[in-house]
């Protein structure tokens, strides 16, 4: 069901107006009655039609969906606030890039969970280790540390190779093929 789940947000995440013609006529829509909702300058046919070109410019690989929440953020009055700290004003139309960013945090929580999810499904169970696999583990590195003739883990329990050198410088006998310098 998490695969299956993972899947539909991906679909959602990738149904942009550069990808999809009815997600670019989705935004119009929802642009369009904005620009009619909220005032801005006094708008020609021409303006009109060069805002539109912006805002799809600017929503172009935002998922259609993550617009209009946006948009209803700036309806609400709670779209957040400017690069600088201050808060939109929403009582008028907004910059393309500022409905940009408002629309890109929607789609990025989403993004951010469907990615949790994927972590969640690529989870490895823990495994449960029964003392008897412990008792040979431990015993195997004992042997191992006989063989070596040196201690795996230092006196003091920091991880140092024997001889006090830590376990990174130790030359395990091979040599680089190349000197990365």
């Amino acid at each position: 069901m998490l695969s299956k789940h993972v899947h539909q947000i991906e679909d959602l995440l990738g149904r942009t107006p550069a990808d999809h013609p009815s997600s670019e006529q989705e935004v119009l829509i929802a642009l369009t009655k904005m620009m009619v909702v909220l005032p801005a300058t006094a708008p020609t046919e021409l303006s009109a039609e060069a805002r539109g070109e912006a805002y799809l410019l600017a929503l172009e690989d935002i998922p259609a969906w993550a617009t209009r929440a946006a948009i209803t953020r700036w309806y609400r009055g709670d779209a957040g606030s400017d690069p600088f700290g201050k808060p939109y004003d929403c009582h008028w139309c907004p910059a393309p890039a500022d409905l940009r960013r408002v629309a890109y945090a929607e789609m990025h929580a989403l993004k951010s969970r469907c990615d949790d999810l994927v972590r969640l499904l690529h989870a490895v169970p823990a495994v449960q280790v029964d003392e008897e696999t412990r008792r040979r583990v431990r015993d195997g590195l004992v042997g191992l540390s006989k063989t070596l003739r040196a201690s795996l883990v230092a006196s003091n329990g920091s991880g140092e190779a024997a001889g006090g050198m830590p376990a990174e410088c130790a030359d395990c006998g091979t040599q680089p093929r190349h000197d990365p310098a």
